[in-house]
C-alpha cells in the first residue's frame, strides 16, 4: 500500500457525546412527546459540554502571575 492509499482514522472527539444527546432531546420532546426524557437529555447534553469547556479552557490557560510568584519564593527558601 503507497502513502496515497493509507487509510485516514478519524477521531471522534469526546465533545461529540453532548451534541448527541441535545441532538437526541428534540425527537424526545416532540415526536415522542416524552417531556421529562427530552429535558434530561438536554440538561445532561448542556452541562456535559459545559464540563467539556471549562476543562479545555483551564488545561489551556497559562499560570497566573500570582501562582508562580509564590511558587518561586517557596523554592528560593
Amino acid at each position: 500500500m503507497s502513502h496515497a492509499e493509507v487509510a485516514v482514522e478519524r477521531r471522534v472527539g469526546i465533545g461529540l457525546i453532548p451534541a448527541v444527546l441535545v441532538c437526541l432531546a428534540a425527537p424526545a420532546l416532540f415526536v415522542l412527546e416524552i417531556s421529562w426524557l427530552g429535558w434530561l437529555l438536554l440538561a445532561a447534553g448542556v452541562g456535559g459540554a459545559l464540563l467539556i469547556e471549562r476543562q479545555r479552557a483551564t488545561a489551556s490557560d497559562p499560570p497566573s502571575p500570582a501562582t508562580s510568584r509564590s511558587s518561586r519564593s517557596a523554592c528560593s527558601s
